[in-house]
């Protein structure tokens, strides 16, 4: 009869940083664990989490290979989130991950997470625990491909502008068609919403690449530099 498997220790903390970033390549989170483990060491691991169906993973077309919490792993870890694997789904949320991984490595970003569903209230992509001259506050982060309509943009900027548990929101931005767009519905609105806004166009943004330091940023209605802003 074989031996029941749990996850503990060095499993359960690989469940708990694929948690953390919804769906991460293999190599992407050898490379951040805490724990000093050989390569093929670690590749074992994750094939037994597979092969339990804790984990599951699939094939980009630049050959890595990447994994994602299936129900079952979605049980183990608080922040864990089931993933829908669309084509669509895929690309953001690959974006979303290098975007906040290069961004925690600004030295007064002192924490994130990618944040799962969005069905209800207020939910941004992910969220950052940052500080400012000692002072603390949680910044949203709001990965935008795509364009959405204008009265829907709008109705988002109110709610941040409302929001209590955000302090700023940072839209990512990969088009400069996009973030154009926005910047307009947002010179519009009042100055209590544009406060709380910041955008910020990275136009070499990729699943691999992130510049977040020479990107062009836009925040209480001037062009600005991420380090004026954050730094």
């Amino acid at each position: 009869m074989e031996r029941l498997f749990l996850p503990l220790g060095s499993y359960e903390n690989i469940l708990a940083q694929i948690g953390k970033w919804k769906v991460i390549s293999i190599k992407n989170l050898y490379e951040i664990m805490p724990v000093a483990i050989s390569y093929q060491g670690f590749a074992k691991q994750i094939r037994k989490l597979e092969s339990s169906g804790f984990i599951s993973s699939f094939l980009f077309p630049d050959k890595s290979k990447y994994i994602y919490l299936t129900r079952k792993g979605v049980r183990l870890v608080p922040y864990g989130v089931e993933y829908s694997n669309s084509k669509e789904m895929i690309i953001h949320d690959l974006k979303c991950g290098i975007v906040l991984r290069e961004l925690l490595k600004f030295e007064n970003f002192m924490e994130g997470q990618i944040l799962g569903d969005k069905s209800e209230g207020l939910s941004p992509d992910a969220k950052i625990l940052a500080k400012k001259k000692d002072k603390e506050y949680v910044l949203a982060l709001e990965l935008e491909l795509n364009q959405k309509s204008k009265d829907r943009i709008k109705e988002k900027f109110k709610k941040y502008s409302s929001s209590v548990a955000y302090h700023y929101v940072l839209y990512v931005f990969q088009s400069p068609e996009v973030m154009n767009a926005y910047t307009k519905i947002l010179q519009a609105m009042p100055e209590i919403v544009q406060l709380k806004i910041i955008l910020l166009l990275d136009t070499n943004l990729s699943n691999f690449n992130f510049d977040f330091k020479s990107a062009v940023c836009f925040f209480k209605e001037r062009p600005r530099s991420f380090e004026s802003i954050f730094g």
